[in-house]
């Protein structure tokens, strides 16, 4: 049990600031998945970088469980499994 969860509402706009720190990425559609109960995602559409989700981590979640995650997103890339970006594209901390 994650005792730490809060029920924060991040907002479109909130999302599109936290998303300025990525310079690569101009002008993006934002659209709420609706999905999830610990942590926050979204459908991003950057006209010059493409599609992708992005993910908030509830602070619950620990830097190493993160890059763990990531460890095995790299680990389904290296078997033909289409995920754009490299690891300093997939994580960054925002505070």
């Amino acid at each position: 049990m994650m005792s730490n969860s809060k029920d924060y509402s991040v907002t479109v706009a909130d999302t599109t600031e936290l998303l300025s720190v990525w310079s690569f990425l101009e002008n993006p559609a934002i659209q709420p998945t609706n999905q999830g109960t610990v942590n926050t995602t979204f459908f991003v559409d950057a006209p010059d970088s493409g599609q992708f989700v992005f993910k908030l981590y509830d602070n619950s979640i620990t830097t190493a469980q993160i890059k763990y995650e990531h460890s095995l997103l790299a680990h389904l890339q290296s078997g033909n499994l289409s995920l754009k970006g490299t690891s300093h594209e997939l994580f960054k901390i925002v505070m």
